[in-house]
């Protein structure tokens, strides 16, 4: 990433005994090196991956043992890591948002196509921790995850007619696959509802929801992928 700079205007007022004389000002540039998340932010997308696959699979095996009792305390289970992942994803993409302005980029907003998703993100997790506590259908949940997600491939999409990152292509992959997986998620929550009720999943929910469950493991994959050369490089070499 370019480096960053910031201006910094220090202001020395010179007292005299007839205190008629003005403030005298000089400019000072100190140039600070740019501090970049992105690693961090690649590493917690695949752990929330990773973590909504695991549960997911946990939560289907019950259902076929017909444990319906096992299936809600897992969901609940489930709600505590999501919950503080969600928030802490949720404080990084506002931060990003707020905060990271890439100057030296030009023109191009890359704040917002990092951020905008991540954030969404981070607001879905925490959404979906609430709703299993407070018992509350999480279909509705899994509507706005299904809309966020079309939002991120329009997102990857734009980014990628505009040539934007270094890697264009994976980055399109890769918010093309996290999309794909906020699109399952409606139908996956459908069929958890249903499973939570203890109330019969049909066999297209449950087909559906192996489709979620694909999704989540090959986008954790994806940014896995991404994220490891990126730490090492920034390690090696703070941008």
């Amino acid at each position: 990433m370019a480096d960053g700079f910031v201006i910094c205007i220090v202001i020395t007022v010179r007292l005299q005994p007839t205190n008629l004389r003005l403030p005298s000002y000089h400019t000072e540039v100190i140039k600070m090196a740019f501090v970049d998340d992105l690693g961090l932010d690649l590493f917690l997308l695949a752990f929330s991956a990773f973590l909504l696959s695991y549960g997911t699979a946990s939560v289907l095996l019950s259902y076929r043992k017909g444990k319906g009792d096992e299936v809600r305390e897992k969901m609940r289970s489930l709600s505590i890591p999501i919950g503080t992942l969600g928030l802490f994803i949720l404080l990084m993409g506002m931060e990003g948002e707020f905060v990271w302005p890439l100057p030296n980029f030009g023109k191009l907003g890359y704040d917002i196509l990092f951020f905008d998703g991540f954030s969404m993100l981070g607001f879905l997790l925490l959404a979906a921790a609430l709703a299993i506590n407070m018992n509350r259908r999480l279909e509705y949940i899994g509507l706005m995850s299904m809309m966020f997600g079309l939002t991120v491939i329009f997102y990857g999409a734009v980014a990628y007619g505009l040539r934007m990152t270094e890697e264009p292509f994976a980055m399109f992959g890769l918010y093309t696959l996290f999309g794909l997986s906020g699109v399952a998620a409606l139908p996956a929550s459908i069929a958890a509802d249903r499973a939570i009720a203890s109330a019969k999943v049909g066999r297209k929910w449950i087909v559906m929801t192996y489709g979620y469950l694909f999704f989540l493991v090959v986008s954790a994959l994806a940014a896995l992928a991404i994220a490891a050369p990126a730490i090492a490089s920034h390690l090696a070499s703070a941008p």
